[in-house]
């Protein structure tokens, strides 16, 4: 069944203690949308600290934007190595 796929790093749901982690590489305005859209379904109501590596020249702005509603902070950073 492909609710039942397993793809590393899409919307990839991890348990630390009491935290939830949330992983996935979505990166660009369509993408997050459908992430966040799925992240509503999964935990109504929830809000989550955020913290989101783009490569340059990626909708920044677009991608935030889609992620406010359920982010209570971010954290931006970029990849190692990059100009």
């Amino acid at each position: 069944q492909a609710a039942n796929v397993y793809i590393p790093a899409r919307m990839e749901v991890l348990k630390n203690k009491n935290q939830t982690i949330i992983v996935d590489a979505s990166h660009n305005q369509q993408k997050m949308s459908v992430l966040v859209s799925s992240i509503k379904d999964k935990f109504p109501g929830a809000v989550f600290d955020v913290m989101l590596a783009l490569s340059s020249g990626k909708e920044v702005d677009a991608v935030i934007s889609e992620m406010k509603p359920i982010a209570r902070s971010f954290i931006i950073t970029r990849f190692s190595g990059q100009q």
